[in-house]
């Protein structure tokens, strides 16, 4: 079977809209692992935008797909999303941390794809 996202870079970059009436529409940088999950990082609070977006379709390039989002709460899911992210753009590895997301001035939030 046809892994959901082999069609789909380790990371890059997408964009998510909602498929139901709620404002969402942002383009984002991800990096993914092996269980059809996409880790992205907001770096201003983007709560509002995702708060309803239980139904969202992501693009990159050609293809569409439909997921739902959740926002990370515990030390072990923002760090897992973390490692994930930072491996795919390193420059950021040793700025955005567990102890950068919990930082409520920097308003850095860890989100979840799952497709």
């Amino acid at each position: 079977m046809k892994h959901i996202l082999s069609d789909l870079p380790r990371n890059g970059s997408l964009h998510i809209t909602s498929i139901n009436n709620s404002p969402c529409d942002v383009n984002v940088q991800y990096g993914s692992d092996n269980a059809s999950n996409i880790y992205f990082v907001t770096f201003r609070d983007e709560t509002p935008l995702f708060a309803h977006s239980d139904n969202i379709s992501f693009k990159h390039h050609i293809f569409t797909k439909k997921g739902t989002i959740s926002l990370l709460d515990t030390d072990i899911e923002i760090e897992y999303g973390l490692q994930l992210y930072n491996r795919q753009f390193s420059r950021f590895g040793e700025t955005v941390t567990l102890e950068y997301s919990k930082d409520e001035t920097n308003q850095c939030k860890v989100w979840k794809l799952h497709l």
